[in-house]
């Protein structure tokens, strides 16, 4: 059982009437989603290539009856499995087991729960150890979103400039971002993602004992910026590591994990009503995520492309760094955040002012209409890997400009119209992510994403003062119409300046045109 306890395998048996070509068909060595298989000399078939830890699977036909003309047999089959899936892989059985049941599938066809492309051990483990660092990520760059005004009444300070300043100085700490990508490139992605994210739920635990604003602020400086590199860095590690076909599928699981994180915070954050000190129980929960990172630590691989580039740098392939490719991302990255950040940032206040919703209704119209935006984020990534990028890019930013329709209407319509945009814009977030770490070449990638994390940052913090001027003058209204040009130019640069990256290899799509064609 190559290891494996007895326990840890999963068995099956299934026996069903068939044809005797319908029968042959399902015992021949299976080639699909879900397992390569290769026939062994017992008459057995295991796994060349999947998803599996072991994998084992008999065939028995047999004649219905005696006298049977031989054109119906009985098949049984008999299959044994222990999925390769880390930590989340007791959920999957139960779909695992409902997929066998049904039999080889049919080219081209995919079950709601799979990747559209077959994966191997190492791909899968890299990308559960990605989703587990994005839920620790979500819930420690989020935390200071949540607790800031809390913390500022136990800390005596009654007005919002400090709280301001704070902010600022925390989104400041990029750099610290961008000088761990940088040193990825060449100290290896597993490593620093690693080391980043122990020492970001350290510094966010710490919090806990933070005497004034100046020691939470430091804290989390570190806490918001090593955790949002650990986050980049495990999205170009899944990136270098899952076949082609899962990149885009991949980048909306991280990101609904990244959610998931964030939705930690806010379960917690009844407890800052316990007392003025409440909220450091918020931010000491950050150890709840030790169990977390201990997983990341046994299942996160390093890239074997990065390597390759840095061990056996000769076998490589030769790859070129373009900064026009950098430009365009960046001006996409600045087009999106200009308006996105203030609209995530001034909707609650729009709201609470302008609508006149209390605080508990706020919540609820946050958490009723952005939640079903996971739906599009999953239909996003996964028809961005079968139907290409571009389309299913443009059609989120499309969508998600109509936010600006939300704060010009009221009642039902304003409702219906942040539910659409959540879930239609929620298309773009993996289709439109995924270009960072396809746009590069390895050694390059970490630098690369790290700077167009800054962008993001500029354009929310230009967004932000557009926003929080013109609304005084304008209104909601005008200000977020005239911002949502912003998703729109994004849209059109999607489709006009980027290259379809459905199913090319990184290799490919970074190919040095000097370079000799391979043989």
């Amino acid at each position: 059982m190559d290891g494996i306890l007895p326990r840890h395998v999963k068995h099956l048996t299934t026996t069903r009437t068939l044809s005797r070509a319908s029968a042959d068909a399902w015992a021949a060595p299976r080639d699909d989603l879900m397992v390569l298989e290769e026939r062994q000399d017992d008459g057995t078939l295991a796994a060349l290539d999947g998803p599996w830890r072991h994998w084992s699977r008999r065939v028995t036909i047999e004649p219905v009856g005696p006298g049977d003309d031989d054109e119906t047999v009985r098949l049984t089959e008999e299959v044994r499995f222990a999925s390769a899936i880390p930590v989340f892989g007791p959920a999957f059985v139960p779909l695992i087991t409902s997929s066998l049941r049904r039999g080889p599938m049919r080219p081209g066809k995919v079950p709601w729960w799979s990747p559209p492309a077959r994966m191997d051990p190492e791909s899968v483990s890299a990308l559960t150890a990605a989703c587990l660092i994005g839920i620790c990520a979500g819930f420690l760059s989020t935390v200071v979103t949540r607790v800031l005004t809390f913390a500022a009444d136990d800390f005596g300070i009654t007005t919002t400039g400090p709280q301001s300043t704070a902010l600022a100085v925390i989104r400041s700490g990029v750099v610290i971002t961008l000088a761990i990508m940088a040193l990825a490139d060449r100290q290896g992605r597993r490593r620093l993602a690693l080391g980043s994210l122990w020492v970001a739920a350290g510094a966010c635990a710490l919090c806990a004992f933070s005497p004034g604003l100046g020691a939470f602020t430091g804290a989390q400086v570190l806490t918001r910026n090593l955790s949002g590199a650990a986050v980049l860095l495990a999205n170009v590690l899944v990136a270098e590591e899952v076949p082609s076909r899962v990149r885009a599928c991949s980048v909306g699981l991280q990101s609904m994990s990244f959610a998931l994180g964030a939705g930690l915070v806010l379960v917690l954050l009844p407890l800052a009503d316990l007392g003025l000190w409440g909220w450091r129980l918020v931010c000491a929960g950050a150890v709840l995520l030790v169990p977390l990172v201990m997983a990341v630590a046994r299942h996160l691989p390093e890239s074997k492309r990065f390597e390759t580039a840095h061990v056996d740098p000769a076998t490589a392939p030769r790859e070129r760094f373009s900064m026009r490719r950098l430009w365009v991302l960046v001006a996409l990255a600045l087009a999106i955040n200009v308006f996105a950040a203030p609209a995530t940032q001034l909707q609650a206040d729009f709201l609470k002012t302008d609508r006149g919703f209390s605080a508990l209704w706020v919540t609820l119209f946050i958490i009723g209409t952005n939640t079903p935006a996971g739906l599009g984020v999953v239909l996003g990534g996964r028809w961005g890997d079968s139907w290409g990028r571009k389309p299913v890019a443009a059609i989120g930013m499309v969508g998600y400009a109509t936010t600006a329709v939300m704060f010009m209407v009221s009642g039902v319509p304003m409702w219906l119209a942040s539910l659409f945009s959540a879930v239609v814009g929620g298309l773009a977030v993996a289709t439109i992510g995924v270009y960072g770490p396809e746009m590069f070449p390895t050694a390059r990638r970490g630098l690369a994403n790290g700077l167009l994390s800054a962008a993001a940052l500029a354009g929310g913090l230009v967004g932000l003062l557009l926003a929080g001027q013109l609304a005084d003058t304008w209104g909601y209204g005008p200000t977020f119409a005239l911002l949502a040009i912003g998703p729109l130019l994004a849209a059109a640069i999607v489709l006009t300046l980027l290259p379809e990256t459905a199913g090319v290899s990184l290799e490919e799509l970074n190919r040095d045109p000097s370079a000799a064609p391979p043989s």
